[in-house]
C-alpha cells in the first residue's frame, strides 16, 4: 500500500525535525547552565515572521561599568530565550541607570530583569539580597520601546559573575516569576561581572621610634581616610606599648565605606649592656685606696656616680661607706647600671706623745700595736705604748693599729732630752719640757742663779735662789726655744727648753 503525502505535509514535517533539532542544540549548549530554569512554551514572534518582541540593547550607566550590550536582532529559530554569554563589569555598591530596549511594534510591553546576586542558582530571592530588582516596567501601546530604572548594586556581594536574566512581554502583567511560561515574549541571560567597590584608602603605620632600648616603650599611629584602626599583637592606636623584640606590625585601616587598607612599620629593638663590677678590697680604711673593674664582652662607655668618673677600672678613695653606681652605654646608645658598696672603716683615734723624766707616753683607746719613731725612722722593739727615750733626743711620732688593720700616727713630739743634770753630787730637774706656762726646777742645794734667755740671747728672767724648788712664770713668754742656765759656784749647766 502506498501512501501519498501533500507538500504542506512533507514542508511540516521537516519543519518539526528542524525545530527539534533547534531544541536539542539549545538544550545540549546550556546543559551547563540546567540548573537555572529556562523559560519555555509560548511562542516567538519571530519565529513565525512577524519581526516584534526581541531583545536590542542592555546597558548599565554609571561610574565603573563596561556593561552595553547592543545587537540584539530577531531570529525565526524560537528566539524566546538565548544566553548570550556576554559579559560586563559593576562595581559593588555603586548605583546605575539600567536600560533595556526591544525592537518591534509597539504594544503594551513589560520588562523583568532579575540578578543573582548570591549565586545560589535561583533568580528570585529576596533575602539576603533582592533579586528580583526590576519588575513590570510598563510600555503603554504607542510609547517608546525603551525601560529604565535605577538599579544599586548591592554591598556585600561577592565579586565576580552573576547571571542576569532579563525578559520583554507583550501584556502579561505581574510576570515577576523568572521562569513563567509567557506568549509572545523573549528572554536574555547574561554574565554580570560584580568588581569589589571598594577603593583601598591609603593608610600609613607610623611608630614614635623605630630602633628602641629593651624595656623602652613606643606609640604606633594609623594616619590616613580611615576612621578605625586595628593593629596587629594587640596594639591599640595612638596607645603606649612595649616591644619585647624587634618586629614588624602591621594596621589595617577602616574607611566609612567598610573598605580597608593595610601598612606596616618595624621597630628595632636593642639589647641593654650586659657586664659586671668587681671591687678590691671590698673594705678600706679611711685613706687608702681600692680599685674597680667592669668585666663585659660587649663594646661600652661607663660613668661612676659619685664623682663623675669614667673608664672600667677608676681608683676609689671615698672618705666613708659609699654605694657607686657605674652606667654602661653601649653601641645602640642603650643604657644600663650596676652598683657596688666599698665599705670604709674609720681609723682610730690619733695617739698625744706626753713626756714624763725622759720616757715618752702614748697610750691611745683601741689601739692593739705601737710602732714608734725618731726622726722618721722606726726604732726597732719600740712596739709598747711608751719608750724611754733617755738622752736620744729628737722629733718622735708613733703609729697605731686597731683590731681591722686601720692606723693613725700622732703628731711630732720634740724631745729636747730629760732635762736631768748633776751638780756636786745633787740632781738637778728641770720639767715639764715642753712648757706651757711654768718651769719648775728642783733638786739643787744651797745658792744657784737663774737664768731664762730667748733665741736671740736676750735675758728674760734673772734670779737668785736658794730654795731646793724654785717655779718660773712663764705665761707671758711667747711659743719657741729657750735657753735655760743654772750656775752654782763652780758648775754652769745650760739646757734648751721649748714652750708650745
Amino acid at each position: 500500500m502506498n501512501a501519498k503525502f501533500s507538500s504542506c505535509e512533507i514542508k511540516c514535517a521537516w519543519k518539526n525535525v528542524y525545530l527539534i533539532f533547534v531544541l536539542f542544540f539549545l538544550v545540549s549548549n546550556y546543559k551547563s547552565k540546567a540548573q537555572y530554569c529556562t523559560p519555555s512554551g509560548g511562542f516567538s514572534a519571530c519565529a513565525l515572521g512577524l519581526n516584534d518582541f526581541w531583545i536590542t540593547d542592555v546597558n548599565f550607566a554609571g561610574t565603573g561599568s563596561t556593561f552595553s550590550y547592543s545587537g540584539g536582532v530577531c531570529v525565526s529559530a524560537a528566539p524566546y530565550y538565548l544566553n548570550t554569554g556576554y559579559q560586563g563589569d559593576v562595581v559593588e555598591g555603586n548605583a546605575y541607570t539600567l536600560s533595556v530596549s526591544r525592537a518591534g511594534n509597539s504594544y503594551n510591553t513589560y520588562f523583568n530583569v532579575w540578578v543573582d546576586w548570591d549565586n545560589n542558582n535561583v533568580l528570585n530571592n529576596t533575602t539576603p539580597f533582592v533579586e528580583n530588582i526590576a519588575s513590570n516596567l510598563f510600555l503603554s501601546a504607542g510609547g517608546s520601546l525603551n525601560a529604565t530604572t535605577t538599579i544599586t548594586v548591592p554591598l556585600g556581594v561577592a565579586s565576580g559573575i552573576h547571571r542576569m536574566r532579563v525578559r520583554v512581554q507583550y501584556n502579561v502583567t505581574n510576570a515577576n516569576n523568572p521562569c513563567l511560561t509567557t506568549g509572545q515574549a523573549e528572554s536574555k541571560d547574561f554574565n554580570l561581572n560584580v568588581i569589589s567597590g571598594c577603593i583601598p584608602p591609603t593608610i600609613t603605620a607610623n611608630v614614635s621610634n623605630g630602633s628602641i632600648c629593651e624595656g623602652d616603650s613606643v606609640v604606633f599611629n594609623g594616619n590616613g581616610s580611615s576612621v578605625s584602626y586595628l593593629w596587629s599583637n594587640g596594639i591599640i592606636n595612638g596607645t603606649q606599648y612595649f616591644p619585647v623584640a624587634t618586629n614588624t606590625y602591621y594596621v589595617i585601616g577602616t574607611d566609612i565605606n567598610g573598605c580597608t587598607g593595610i601598612d606596616s612599620v618595624s621597630v628595632i629593638v636593642n639589647t641593654l649592656p650586659l657586664f659586671t663590677l668587681s671591687v678590691s678590697p671590698s673594705e678600706i680604711c679611711n685613706g687608702d685606696t681600692a680599685y674597680s673593674n667592669v668585666s663585659s664582652t660587649d663594646s661600652l662607655t661607663f660613668v661612676w656616680n659619685p664623682g663623675g668618673f669614667s673608664g672600667s677600672s677608676p681608683i676609689l678613695i671615698p672618705a666613708i661607706s659609699t654605694t657607686y653606681t657605674c652606667i654602661a652605654t653601649n653601641q645602640f646608645g642603650c643604657s644600663d647600671s650596676n652598683q657596688l658598696v666599698l665599705s670604709v672603716l674609720p681609723l682610730p683615734i690619733a695617739p698625744v706623745i706626753t713626756e714624763s723624766g725622759g720616757v715618752l707616753n702614748a697610750n691611745a683607746t683601741g689601739a692593739t700595736s705601737y710602732q714608734w719613731s725618731v726622726d722618721g725612722n722606726q726604732i726597732n722593739g719600740a712596739t709598747n705604748n711608751t719608750f724611754d727615750a733617755g738622752s736620744q733626743f729628737g722629733n718622735y711620732t708613733v703609729i697605731i693599729s686597731d683590731s681591722a688593720g686601720c692606723q693613725n700616727e700622732s703628731s711630732i713630739f720634740n724631745y729636747l732630752g730629760n732635762a736631768v743634770y748633776s751638780i756636786k753630787n745633787f740632781f738637778i730637774s728641770v720639767f715639764p719640757n715642753p712648757f706651757t706656762s711654768e718651769i719648775s726646777i728642783q733638786g739643787f742645794d744651797g745658792i744657784v742663779e737663774i737664768e731664762l734667755m730667748n733665741a736671740q740671747g736676750k735675758v728674760l728672767l734673772k734670779k737668785v735662789s736658794n730654795n731646793k724648788i724654785e717655779i718660773l712664770n712663764t705665761v707671758s713668754f711667747p711659743s719657741g726655744l729657750y735657753l735655760l742656765k743654772v750656775k752654782s759656784e763652780k758648775e754652769l749647766i745650760n739646757s734648751i727648753i721649748v714652750k708650745n
